[in-house]
């Protein structure tokens, strides 16, 4: 039988240059020592204190001598085999509470290593660099490396579920990060990540970390897989991916959607859905825009024409409407839209509410905002998401964790504008427990 994750001998993580005496090696026993008690302080067992009272039972704080002594003989204990892993990181945890410099216990690593800088909510956001952004004062997230965090997620694995620890860990990592901390964990344990978090947590929390933790293409494949088989009702879930990402994004998520489910994503799309929604959909999903800032005003000129002929014929599933949605960079849409609004005094969206209860034409209204203004179609979908009675906690969680690295400093701006409130308030008013400090996190708000 295999070794359990927690009882690995202390040998696979030791090398046999350590010295006992001195300070503990840099190596990933002490990392993840330090990892899983600086990501998981509540994992540490209470410190005993000096006695106030006759007859208290506390012992008093040891002293330094007596700390280095206790560590050279738990080390040895756990080199020789008789200590495991687990056990000595509960013992790490309790010691390194009376001398932390005694056992390099950084609360902070070096200016300039490995760290995240989370920016105060009054800067000016910036696209393409929200990720992290906190409110209140400006903060430094300590990282670990990813072998450190994947060994301390093993741990925390199998210890049971810790809420908490799995925020600390995933919630304040990129995409980049997150994959090295993936593969670190399956090279180290043979064993996927997400399976063995799945095991531990469930619910919303667990979604929302499992969403999180995948790679940005293997997220939108998975959603678009979960969308298509909920088809015609999940329309929009395609669409939002059709539209809100980049021409090399989509890309991506084509190529992993087909190594993933042995099919095209356009196959998936069209043997799914019926009639306008096949036609628009299919056209969105094979989309490859110019990602340039390049604009002809000649054709937008030309093609808010042929828009303004489509529509006022309520042709709305007109191929010529379709080919300018689709084949047009987000740029040159954008300068069509503003001729249209000039030419013809209304909004294009305005003109395409003929039949506000035509689904179609929801949709369709729907592209155009999520090609030219995803900010705000987001935070519709987010507001939605909160309105009334009740949550939609799958909405909610989609654009939380598809949008995060994106654009969601601009969306917190548009919500807060939209609806006098800020959004972490608002998330935290309809969500509770580790769902809301996941959330939190990663919409970079909440001391974690």
């Amino acid at each position: 039988m295999p070794p359990r994750r927690s009882d690995v001998h202390a040998n696979s993580f030791v090398s046999s240059e350590d010295n006992v005496d001195g300070a503990l090696p840099t190596s990933g026993l002490q990392t993840l020592s330090r990892v899983v008690a600086s990501n998981c302080p509540h994992r540490v067992p209470p410190v005993p204190t000096n006695p106030t009272s006759k007859g208290d039972t506390h012992t008093q704080s040891p002293s330094e001598e007596d700390l280095r002594e206790a560590k050279a003989k738990e080390f040895i204990n756990l080199k020789q085999g008789r200590m495991t892993v687990k056990e000595y990181a509960l013992k790490f945890h309790q010691l390194s509470r009376y001398a932390p410099e005694l056992w390099d216990y950084p609360s902070r690593v070096p200016p300039g290593e490995n760290k995240i800088h989370v920016a105060s909510s009054s800067a000016p956001a910036q696209k393409g660099a929200t990720f992290g952004s906190g409110t209140g004062r400006n903060r430094l997230y300590a990282l670990t490396t990813h072998q450190e965090s994947a060994a301390s997620l093993n741990i925390i694995t199998g210890w049971g579920t810790d809420e908490a620890c799995i925020i600390r860990i995933l919630g304040h990592r990129n995409a980049e990060q997150r994959k090295l901390i993936r593969d670190s964990y399956e090279a180290n344990y043979q064993k996927d990540l997400l399976n063995d978090l799945d095991g531990e947590i469930s619910g919303d929390f667990q979604r929302v970390v499992h969403l999180w933790t995948m790679s940005p293409a293997e997220r939108d494949a998975c959603l678009a897989n979960e969308a298509i088989k909920g088809l015609p009702g999940r329309n929009c879930v395609i669409m939002e991916i059709a539209c809100a990402r980049s021409s090399v994004d989509l890309f991506k998520m084509r190529q992993n959607y087909q190594l993933r489910y042995k099919k095209s994503l356009e196959e998936d799309v069209a043997d799914h859905s019926t009639g306008d929604f096949r036609t628009l959909l299919v056209s969105l999903v094979t989309a490859l825009r110019y990602e340039g800032e390049e604009v002809n005003m000649e054709l937008a000129s030309d093609e808010a024409d042929i828009l303004h002929e489509k529509i006022s014929d309520k042709a709305y599933s007109d191929e010529e409407l379709i080919r300018i949605l689709s084949i047009r960079s987000k740029t040159q849409l954008n300068a069509t839209f503003n001729r249209y609004n000039d030419k013809f005094g209304n909004v294009i969206n305005k003109d395409l509410r003929a039949n506000p209860k035509d689904q179609y034409l929801t949709l369709l209204r729907s592209a155009i905002k999520c090609l030219t203004e995803p900010e705000k179609y987001f935070e519709k979908v987010l507001r939605l998401s909160m309105k009334g009675l009740g949550t939609d906690e799958e909405s909610l969680t989609r654009v939380v964790a598809t949008r995060a690295e994106v654009d969601m400093e601009l969306i917190k701006e548009k919500y807060y504008k939209r609806n006098s409130m800020t959004l972490d308030t608002a998330i935290s008013d309809d969500t509770s427990g580790g769902y809301e400090r996941m959330l939190l996190a990663l919409i970079g708000h909440g001391n974690l």
